[in-house]
């Protein structure tokens, strides 16, 4: 009995050494399957500029470790001893280096060598006037990058990182480092790094041009027509407004503003380019609308201009058929004089030559330059029980042609006509007037007025009746009250002028939503 049970013993801790070393073993198997999961490496995609080189460090790998490039263009070499893998950019191409070790473990890194998709500035100079929005100063960031940066044709750019208050006033400065990337799309290597961005917005006084430069002509530009549509010269004392309304005719085409002066120059520039879209009536009121909300904050962009060197801003790419219009306020902040031309060409060319002749017309005569300083306002009085006023009658009084032998300028366009509503309640009670527009019905009208402290502009859809007033807004005077009530109306491209416009007691029809010329279903981008 002793015996067996001393005999017993051993068998059974043997057993328990067994099972014990066994569950080590499958510890041990398993913890070292975790601490080396085969080679690592730092990046597994790296671009490298051609005649740089580029280090990528290796774990894991059980020596010895072969290198496999797949293309010629980049050269590989693995240090031992620093486990560090030494990439070297020899010519342009792309593929992958394949790392095998003892053990068959791998690991694949994808490799383009090329040129940089671009150099990114360290330090940028946005200047501004007005007071400006996120959004806008968000743009001229843009804007001025793509500027001052250099990169590749085809290649993607991404701003990021800074943070705008929802408005600035003048005097108002921002400092900011933004994130900038160039992506080069596969062909080019890709590129970040950090601009200092330094935000300032001056206070000048308000941009009331004297002059205006008026393009319409030809207003559907031939498919093989390249060259300048109009020019002009500004200096510090001639602030100018650029109307310019063109259709591409036929085939693609770009439109370009180009700005050139001899010597360095700042130029502020208060407006929008609106389309490109054959949507001629939406167009125009957009424009119109977006053009009276600068007009109305002083929102504008200060440009520096280089001496001797063209600065180009581009109205976009048209399709056959499609509208651009620009409503532009420029003036000559320091250095001048300024010349500038709206130029065009087909869309696969190039900017044509700026010094040659204005292109042929189109014999409608709509190209010349006009004065805005009698433009006359809108004034209208309403009082209860008298007379109701009679409408006043608006684009139908042409401004003469400072080019000589040229036609007048019709409808208004690029004109802003301040106007003043009186009204007065001499009753005891509540009492509603209404301001309304009567159209020619010679094809249709939309109405686009900016009223003093509103935020957004008024827009009245198409309307096309002689003989039916249409609401434009309504207004409740209280008992005894008086008010006069301002803001600015400007013409839209495309519609058909004269328009009159009245105050009444009796409440006029409501303009139909589409009216007789409907917003696409998809709106085209604005400035």
């Amino acid at each position: 009995m002793r015996n067996r049970k001393c005999a017993s013993v051993p068998t059974v801790f043997g057993g328990a050494i067994a099972v014990a070393l066994a569950l080590a073993l499958l510890a041990s198997a398993g913890a070292g399957s975790a601490q080396a999961p085969g080679i690592q490496v730092d990046r597994a995609r790296a671009g490298i500029p051609i005649g740089t080189s580029l280090t990528i460090n290796v774990t894991g790998a059980v020596a010895p470790l072969t290198v496999a490039p797949s293309f010629d263009g980049v050269d590989a070499v693995y240090d031992p001893v620093k486990r560090r893998l030494l990439l070297t950019g020899r010519s342009a191409g792309s593929g992958t280096i394949v790392l095998t070790d003892r053990n068959g473990s791998t690991a694949t890194i994808t490799v383009l060598v090329g040129f940089l998709a671009g150099v990114i500035p360290t330090d940028l100079d946005v200047a501004l006037s007005g007071t400006v929005s996120a959004a806008f100063v968000t743009a001229r960031i843009r804007d001025a990058l793509e500027r001052a940066l250099v990169r590749q044709p085809g290649t993607g750019l991404d701003v990021h990182g800074v943070t705008i208050p929802p408005t600035m006033a003048p005097g108002d400065k921002l400092e900011a480092q933004a994130g900038v990337s160039v992506d080069g799309r596969g062909t080019y290597v890709d590129v970040s790094a950090r601009t200092a961005i330094h935000v300032h917005v001056d206070p000048l006084p308000a941009l009331d041009p004297a002059t205006l430069f008026y393009s319409d002509d030809p207003e559907y530009v031939g498919a093989q027509l390249s060259g300048v549509l109009i020019r002009g010269t500004i200096d510090t004392q001639t602030p100018a407004r650029l109307f310019a309304y063109h259709v591409a005719d036929g085939a693609p085409r770009r439109v370009w503003l180009v700005l050139r002066s001899a010597v360095p120059t700042h130029v502020q520039m208060l407006g929008t380019i609106s389309g490109a879209s054959p949507a001629f009536p939406y167009i125009g009121q957009q424009s119109s609308a977006r053009f009276l909300a600068a007009h109305a904050s002083g929102e504008s962009a200060i440009l520096p201009i280089a001496g001797g060197m063209p600065y180009v801003i581009p109205f976009g790419l048209m399709q056959p058929g499609d509208l651009i219009e620009a409503v532009e306020d420029l003036r000559v902040v320091d250095g001048g004089p300024v010349d500038f031309a709206v130029a065009t060409s087909p869309a696969t060319a190039a900017l044509p030559p700026l010094d040659g002749a204005e292109l042929p017309d189109d014999s409608h005569g709509r190209r010349g330059v006009f004065t805005l300083t009698a433009v006359a306002p809108i004034d209208l009085a309403f009082t209860s029980g008298a007379a109701e006023p009679a409408p006043v009658s608006i684009g139908d009084a042409a401004l003469p042609n400072k080019r000589a032998g040229e036609r007048p300028l019709g409808g208004d366009y690029g004109v802003v006509r301040p106007f003043a509503l009186h009204l007065a309640n001499t009753t005891a009670a509540p009492l509603s007037v209404y301001l309304y527009e009567l159209t020619s019905g010679a094809g249709g009208a939309t109405a686009t007025l900016w009223f003093t402290g509103d935020t957004t502009a008024t827009l009245v859809p198409c309307v096309d009746d002689s003989a039916q007033p249409h609401l434009i807004r309504a207004f409740t005077l209280s008992p005894s009250e008086t008010r006069t009530v301002t803001g600015s109306f400007m013409t839209d491209g495309s519609a058909s002028y004269p328009v009159r416009f009245g105050l009444t007691a009796t409440a006029p029809a409501a303009a139909a939503p589409n009216g007789c010329a409907a917003a696409p279903a998809t709106p085209p981008p604005g400035p």
